[in-house]
């Protein structure tokens, strides 16, 4: 393993150059970051529903019985708020 690739050793390296460090995020990035987080901030439990959906495939459930859990619920709209307020961030930093 070459030591310019990894990023500990990056920066003791000679030929370390900061500005290509990867701190400011990519503008896909951001927008990717927005597009999936803003409909799971605003939209928590369906979203969730549709990810036990596509977890109860094969599953002798019918789609109508299965319910995201309450913990899931508020995991996605946290991850949602993450992901949003980073990709905001990146969009006006970027």
């Amino acid at each position: 393993m070459s030591g310019i690739g990894c990023w500990p050793v990056a920066l003791f390296h000679k030929e370390y150059d900061a500005s290509q460090s990867g701190s400011n995020m990519e503008p896909e990035l951001a927008l990717i970051l927005l597009v999936f987080g803003f409909p799971s901030a605003i939209w928590p439990y369906k979203i969730a529903r549709f990810e036990e959906r596509l977890d109860g495939i094969g599953s002798r459930r019918t789609w109508s019985e299965i319910e995201p859990a309450d913990w899931k619920v508020g995991l996605t709209r946290v991850i949602g708020i993450g992901m949003t307020i980073i990709g905001a961030f990146g969009l006006v930093a970027g």
